[in-house]
């Protein structure tokens, strides 16, 4: 029995620990794909750890002097996978004239906090790369604090079967004995 248990609460442990990096879904075709299941607006994996560094990359850009378009594509260039298909969209669209926000809602909703940090700074006409740092910061502290939130809920969420396994041996085992020996003796 306590074998068995134990399995079972290896499993559990296992099913409901949180991954290491959380997963958005992305509205690109990614090289990832089969050729079989490549289809316009195939989604794959975009990390929160990419979208923050690719924003400390476009401050870095950015504070060396490149416009935004040509920062984008610069971080572009360094990136891999799906966070470049992501920039080289996004810089597409910019190059035929498409407006900031409506690029960025061509790559991704992972995408939204950067897309937000560009028009607040166009919008008071200051530099962004301050922001882009200071979002990458937020985001990343906000992604380890559900983690860290995840973790607590497995930690709950271990305890009940924990209980429900042992309260009932400990009261078979313990209690009712105690009982048992107890009543003989008075009743007797």
């Amino acid at each position: 029995m306590v074998g068995g248990a134990a399995a079972v609460l290896v499993a559990l442990a296992v099913l409901l620990l949180p991954r290491r990096r959380s997963a958005v879904r992305v509205g690109l075709l990614t090289s990832s794909t089969p050729d079989s299941d490549r289809s316009p607006g195939r989604l794959g994996p975009l990390e929160v750890d990419d979208v923050a560094a690719t924003m400390v990359l476009l401050a870095v850009a950015l504070r060396s002097g490149c416009g935004e378009v040509e920062a984008i594509e610069a971080v572009a260039r360094v990136s891999d996978g799906t966070v470049a298909a992501h920039l080289r969209s996004v810089s597409a669209a910019r190059r035929w004239g498409v407006g900031a926000r409506l690029a960025w809602t061509t790559a991704d909703p992972g995408w939204t906090s950067v897309a937000r940090v560009l028009a607040v700074a166009a919008r008071a006409g200051i530099p962004p790369s301050r922001l882009l740092v200071e979002a990458s910061r937020d985001q990343r502290a906000a992604e380890l604090a559900a983690l860290d939130a995840a973790g607590a809920r497995v930690g709950v969420l271990l305890v009940a079967p924990l209980g429900l396994a042992f309260l009932p041996a400990f009261l078979l085992t313990t209690v009712v004995p105690l009982v048992v020996a107890l009543s003989v003796q008075v009743l007797g």
